[in-house]
């Protein structure tokens, strides 16, 4: 795969997904020392997430959700019961998953039953992947319970920060002074790392720190 990102430590694949009328991007980390595998926002197309992560001999154990937005939770149910991995997400998020799934069941023919939450994320938690460890920030702002993952060189940080722009304010639960205080957060993180939007190219920090906006107005000043 030549958009595979790979370390001693670790795979990185971005998987871009279709949610009508949406593509949304969907992550799988593999810890190549035990081959297990997380996948970050599973917006559809379980099936073939879950052979992308079988053709790497590698098995999916937990599933992230940054936030609970339907085109990056729709593929929840199916690749839980495929795989019988472990759903977390952030408990501010409980309300607008139910919306979603509901959203999903109209729009799509969605099969609501199951997707529950098998723990919940909180700022400061450390999330581990065989011998990989994951950094959970909270960074509200796009939605309340919006979660960042730092592992490695690699920052998984949903629909707050894109290349060269930030998530919408505007859409239930938004709140702009949240998300700028998250963008400063993120600039703040030592090291470039590699930045993995929910939407969109990948990019990296020290690009972003630069040249963004969004950052700029955030107030950050490195």
């Amino acid at each position: 795969m030549t958009n595979m990102i790979e370390t001693e430590k670790y795979k990185m694949i971005p998987l871009i997904v279709e949610v009508p009328p949406i593509e949304t991007n969907c992550y799988v980390l593999i810890d190549k020392a035990t081959n297990q595998a997380l996948v970050v926002d599973p917006g559809s197309s379980a099936p073939f997430i879950k052979q992308t992560v079988d053709e790497q001999g590698a098995k999916i154990v937990k599933i992230v959700n940054t936030h609970a937005h339907w085109d990056h939770v729709s593929g929840n149910v199916e690749l839980m019961a495929l795989t019988g991995a472990e759903l977390l997400i952030n408990e501010k998020e409980l309300v607008i998953l139910k919306d979603s799934y509901n959203n999903c069941a109209m729009s799509f023919g969605f099969k609501g039953n199951g997707g529950e939450p098998s723990a919940f994320l909180n700022d400061g938690d450390v999330l581990e992947l065989g011998e990989l460890k994951l950094d959970v920030l909270l960074t509200p702002g796009h939605t309340p319970g919006s979660i960042s993952l730092v592992c490695e060189d690699l920052l998984f940080c949903g629909d707050v920060l894109f290349q060269l722009s930030m998530g919408r304010t505007d859409l239930p639960y938004g709140n702009e002074a949240s998300i700028m205080a998250s963008l400063r957060r993120l600039a703040s993180l030592p090291g470039n790392k590699v930045v993995c939007s929910g939407h969109g190219p990948l990019s990296d920090l020290d690009f972003e720190r630069k040249y963004n906006p969004f950052i700029r107005m955030s107030g950050y000043r490195g």
